[in-house]
């Protein structure tokens, strides 16, 4: 009798152990700046799942305790984060992405010419005066 129970407890304690590593529908959101960034690759690098962020840049994919999210984009600097139970809990991601530097390939600086007012001052008054009451 005591070893039926022994058994029991044993396969209760294996099963919930198991259940606790089990995957579970992750939701977020990325942002940059305050903005939502759409056609973000989320990727779980575990489990080889993609997800692509939509319009509001809200995001769902399967995850566990440990993987890796990756984040692409064109645009932005890739990003990485470990999910932790603690996170997974949560069930809410919010990820901010750095913007991209744009590098310029060449920059060519020429001279303008200088604007010449006429001498009538009344004249450009006027002007002036129909810029600022618009």
């Amino acid at each position: 009798m005591i070893k039926n129970y022994f058994f029991a407890f044993l396969l209760l304690f294996v099963l919930q152990s198991g259940f606790s590593q089990t995957e579970k529908l992750i939701n977020g959101k990325i942002l940059h700046e305050q903005f939502h960034v759409e056609k973000v690759e989320v990727a779980n690098f575990s489990s080889k799942k993609v997800a692509v962020t939509n319009a509001a840049g809200e995001f769902s994919i399967m995850a566990k305790a440990g993987d890796e999210l990756i984040f692409i984009s064109k645009d932005h600097d890739i990003k990485k984060i470990v999910l932790d139970q603690k996170t997974i809990d949560k069930n809410k991601l919010i990820i901010s992405l750095i913007l991209k530097p744009e590098e310029l390939k060449e920059v060519i600086i020429t001279k303008m010419p200088s604007i010449k007012l006429s001498t009538d001052k009344t004249y450009e008054q006027g002007k002036l005066n129909q810029l600022i009451i618009k």
